[in-house]
């Protein structure tokens, strides 16, 4: 009798984020640090949301008490703890979500007085803020942009919610596309596969019935496409008519319209007539003059980008090192375990390649060869085709910007018309910022200047924001709805999950939620 193998703990607890972001992913956020500035109720939604999956260590930064009125917006204070510190009150409920996450002690300090002290942030992984006064938060996305620290802003304004993520520089290796063709080389075979098809006849002498209705469809195609060639002067179908001429060949080489695996080649033709390609955004990377001119300080990605731009350049013959991964398939289990080694062998060999490459530049850097493992040199491989690199602009920038500079076309071009109330809430944080309070009914008459000078110096039309707009801006009060910060918190969240993880591609930049009309928009500012 075997004996029951026991499973990590760890393994148990966290298994559901496990099968999303595989275990590096875990690691990497078990050993993340995060800064909160603000301990509100979007600011608490979005820690929780990193603390239940296993956040290593977070700080709250908040020189506010408990008031009575974060008792009926904040699910982590209570009415004992009016009157106490926040950053106390709320980091003590979130840390008992979770006990694997370390509790730093918290700061009862405000934005203002750590902004003198820049390596107060050297710590911290990403910075989160909400409620910072402008000016505080134009020097914020200085100093987190010059020590490339992750800024994640996150505020709400009664029924609606405005979250921006700015990085200097953020790659992606594992960007989990929804959809992307698979990496068959059905168009540029390599030998081996050349060698496989070769040995596989389609005919009633060769195969039964059933065999012939379980060939692997990349088979079928290499089949198609080299009989084609030989009545075609070794081309491939290049127009629509020759493409159409191809998938009615293949239809043809079918014993019975219900054999599936030919049906399956039938609709992935294209895989055959496609000329291999980079993607433009893979291409970017490669190109970047990071990965060109490495230094002692590149990372790994970037060094790991130079290897696979050499493989590209030569070993490969202009292609990405093949992924290895077969997709499901009508096949025989034996033919299907065969196909899926002959990928795999492949892979495994432009693997050792780029490894050998990426230790030729750890040695010419002066860096530990082991310092990029195997399975990294792997998983990049693996993920070739859909790295990236995503830098977008200092939050600062846009708010200083005028209309030269200023992304207009984003907002004009918004389908959800969320663009005046974008503008409209920027002009309540500058009334905040001049009258140390945000606008309510009765500042009409403060609030209507500062909204105009705003519209103009962007370049919008003068009734761009309208009566209605500033009514309901000022009807809020900037009221924090808990609704409003159990939704934002859950972007927020996970958009710090992608750039902890390094998986997934991150917001660019600004994500704008209207509780009024239930709609939402992604502009990049």
């Amino acid at each position: 009798m075997t004996e029951a193998v026991n499973p990590n703990p760890q393994d148990q607890k966290y298994d559901r984020q496990l099968r999303l972001w595989g275990s590096h992913g875990q690691k990497l956020l078990a050993e993340a640090n995060v800064l909160l500035i603000g301990g509100s109720a979007v600011g608490t939604e979005t820690l929780k949301n990193l603390i239940l999956p296993g956040l290593g260590q977070f700080s709250i930064l908040d020189s506010e008490i408990v008031t009575n009125a974060d008792l009926g917006r904040n699910f982590f204070v209570e009415l004992d703890d009016v009157g106490k510190s926040r950053a106390e009150t709320t980091a003590k409920n979130l840390h008992e979500l979770n006990p694997d996450c370390k509790k730093s002690t918290p700061i009862k300090k405000s934005l203002e007085d750590v902004l003198n002290s820049p390596e107060f942030f050297d710590s911290f992984s990403v910075v989160i803020v909400t409620g910072a006064k402008e000016d505080s938060l134009i020097k914020l996305s200085d100093l987190c942009y010059d020590k490339d620290i992750p800024l994640v802003v996150v505020d709400i304004f009664g029924f609606f919610g405005y979250l921006r993520l700015q990085t200097k520089e953020h790659t992606v290796v594992e960007s989990h596309p929804e959809f992307f063709v698979p990496d068959l080389r059905l168009n540029a075979p390599f030998q081996a596969l050349i060698d496989y098809a070769n040995k596989i006849h389609l005919d009633k002498e060769h195969m039964t019935s059933k065999e012939h209705s379980h060939v692997p469809y990349p088979i079928i195609l290499l089949k198609a496409i080299e009989h084609w060639k030989k009545d075609h002067d070794g081309k491939i179908p290049s127009n629509s008519q020759a493409k159409d001429e191809f998938k009615k060949f293949i239809s043809t080489m079918s014993w019975n319209p219900k054999e599936v695996n030919f049906q399956e080649a039938f609709q992935s033709a294209h895989l055959v007539t496609l000329p291999p390609r980079i993607p433009s955004e893979v291409e970017a990377v490669l190109n970047d003059e990071k990965a060109k001119n490495l230094t002692k300080e590149s990372s790994n990605f970037w060094i790991l980008a130079n290897a696979v731009s050499d493989f590209v350049k030569n070993e490969g013959k202009g292609l990405l090192p093949l992924s290895g991964a077969i997709p499901d398939m009508t096949a025989l289990t034996e033919n299907y375990i065969e196909l899926q080694n002959i990928y795999s062998t492949e892979a495994e060999s432009h693997v050792k390649i780029i490894k050998s490459k990426v230790e030729k530049s750890l040695t010419s850097l002066g860096k530990d060869t082991t310092s990029i493992s195997y399975q990294e040199v792997q998983n990049f491989c693996k993920n070739a085709a859909f790295i990236c690199c995503v830098r977008n602009s200092k939050l600062s920038a846009e708010y200083n910007s005028n209309s030269s500079n200023f992304n207009m076309e984003a907002l004009e071009m918004d389908s959800n018309g969320n663009g005046p109330w974008y503008v409209g809430i920027r002009a309540g944080h500058k009334f905040r910022l001049k009258y140390n309070k945000y606008p309510e009914p009765g500042d009409s008459n403060n609030f209507k200047p500062i909204v105009d000078e705003l519209v103009k110096h962007l370049g919008f039309p003068e009734d761009y924001v309208t009566e209605d707009h500033i009514a309901e801006i000022l009807r809020v009060e900037n009221a924090n709805l808990h609704t409003v910060a159990a939704i934002l918190g859950g972007i927020a969240s996970q958009e710090v999950l992608k750039v902890i993880t390094h998986q997934w591609i991150p917001l660019d930049n600004t994500f704008f939620f209207n509780g009024l009309s239930s709609s939402s928009s992604t502009l990049k500012l």
